[in-house]
């Protein structure tokens, strides 16, 4: 293999490897049947510690930055782990995992309200698909907590799309300082949990030390290395794998099976946020 045939596929691989580890947050969420809470608190624990020494020791961050957009997308980055983990406990992962990849959906129709960013017709026609792909979500789940798990879910998706902006506006030297902020900000917000009688099962704690470790902080890294050399909409379409690839581990490890709504509502989301962001990808490459 030559050089710059390596230098090509480099940032694939590590984009790929991200999102491969960006997907087991739901498997292990349904194995382990814990407090969203403590579950949250741990992960963001061990998340933080990987996210403050990997930045001093690259010298690429000094932790807690006090700017207050960077803080208010800490507190976007804590709802949204919040929202999504807590949907897990209602909803299935499919369910989960694809309304909470709604955020270029929620770009989108935000850019329209408050930038005048008018939508092609393409555009349009891709809304209305993803739109239809998460009212089919919501009738799989039709029942108080499913619904509500659905619901959970989409407001994670809204949430990260506002912080998705927020990082990409604070520049690659302060990328990481809204996830260092919303892990301390979702800290101090689950530690109460701790104090509830039989809240905390020994045996899971490690299971959330790895989500902190291996499925926030290692894949981030890695993610944001790909989508430096590869551009963000091209690395977009791979993260676009999360919610298949949740999907198989959770059937494989707790026979989560989605049903055939859930199936065909996510395929329409998956596959009209691929065209989107594809799109988007060809202009630039123009």
């Amino acid at each position: 293999m030559s050089q710059k045939e390596e230098n090509k596929l480099k940032p694939i691989f590590l984009v790929l490897t991200a999102t491969l580890l960006f997907s087991i947050g739901a498997p292990i969420s349904k194995i382990t049947h814990s407090s969203p809470m403590v579950l949250t608190f741990f992960r963001c624990g061990s998340g933080l510690t990987v996210f403050i020494i990997y930045g001093l020791y690259t010298g690429s961050c000094r932790p807690f930055k006090i700017k207050p957009r960077l803080i208010i997308g800490g507190v976007l980055y804590a709802a949204t782990s919040l929202s999504f983990y807590t949907a897990l406990k209602f909803t299935t992962a499919a369910n989960a995992t694809i309304l909470g990849n709604t955020s270029p959906f929620f770009i989108a129709i935000l850019g329209f309200i408050f930038l005048q960013e008018k939508p092609l017709k393409q555009d349009w026609i891709i809304l209305s698909i993803i739109m239809a792909g998460i009212v089919l979500c919501f009738f799989s789940g039709i029942s108080f907590n499913g619904s509500k798990g659905d619901l959970l879910a989409l407001a994670a998706g809204f949430f990260f799309s506002i912080l998705a902006v927020i990082i990409k506006d604070a520049g690659p030297e302060d990328a990481i300082q809204p996830l260092i902020w919303g892990n301390l900000i979702a800290i101090i917000v689950t530690v109460p949990s701790l104090f509830i009688p039989d809240s905390v099962i020994p045996g899971n704690i490690p299971f959330f030390i790895v989500l902190g470790i291996f499925q926030m902080a290692t894949p981030f890294i890695l993610y944001a290395k790909g989508q430096a050399k590869m551009g963000t909409m091209e690395a977009s379409l791979f993260k676009l794998l999360e919610p298949v690839a949740a999907t198989v581990w959770v059937a494989i490890l707790v026979s989560e099976i989605p049903s055939v709504l859930s199936i065909i509502g996510g395929s329409l989301v998956i596959a009209a946020l691929f065209f989107k962001t594809f799109f988007a990808y060809i202009k630039t490459r123009k």
